[in-house]
């Protein structure tokens, strides 16, 4: 129980996502942890783009709007509708913390819920309760309805390990082709905030695979 809760997954998402956007670092803001109020109340990652004259290819982005609330769940945390209704609460805190009214527009705000096993009595409510769910790409499911906040269920088990190597490798039960792709992308990153991401990733992979890294430091396969 204590490793469990030793194991910083949320860090390991931050990381994993800014690497996943690390293309587009010079025009988005990272905000971990991002606290709502004077109490310790957070969002798990608030990604805020400066400029909003640009498109994301990468296709978790591709629903961002100006500002962007991400939580995530590790393989053994419940998502279900109080999650998703949490997550909304924040948006509307998030909302209502602007200095000026008006400054933030409620459209311009999107939620992106993610977790490794697909939330499959979650995305029944939500058609239970006429939201339109459709999966966008392999993985991710965007979640629809007249008068609610744009949002988004990323499933990382489902998504393409090539174009989301560093998602991929927040799990138990790595396999060491997934960790070979990892260290093939990691070797071609330079950049201090790339390195930094890196080795947070690395250190959660390690922490949770300890028999596979074992293995891979005594030089076996895997």
């Amino acid at each position: 129980m204590g490793k469990e809760n030793d194991i910083q997954w949320h860090l390991g998402f931050c990381a994993a996502m800014e690497l996943e956007l690390r293309e587009y670092a010079d025009r988005l803001e990272f905000h971990r942890e991002y606290p709502l109020s004077r109490k310790p109340l957070l969002i798990d990652l608030l990604v805020v783009e400066k400029t909003g004259d640009f498109e994301i290819a990468n296709d978790i982005g591709q629903i961002f709007q100006k500002h962007n609330i991400m939580e995530y769940k590790s393989e053994n945390d419940t998502l279900n509708e109080d999650t998703y209704f949490k997550v909304m609460a924040y948006a509307y805190l998030y909302k209502s913390s602007e200095k000026y009214v008006g400054d933030i527009d409620i459209n311009s705000i999107t939620i992106t819920l993610v977790r490794e096993r697909k939330p499959e009595k979650l995305l029944r409510w939500f058609k239970e309760n006429s939201y339109k769910v459709y999966e966008k790409t392999s993985g991710i499911y965007y979640i629809e309805k007249d008068g609610f906040i744009k949002t988004q269920v990323v499933v990382t088990a489902e998504v393409g390990e090539k174009e989301h190597i560093f998602l991929k490798t927040l799990k138990r039960g790595l396999k060491r082709s997934t960790v070979d792709d990892f260290l093939d992308k990691a070797f071609e990153m330079h950049e201090p905030f790339e390195k930094d991401c890196i080795n947070s990733l690395l250190g959660i992979m390690v922490s949770s695979n300890q028999k596979l890294f074992d293995s891979i430091k005594n030089g076996g396969t895997g």
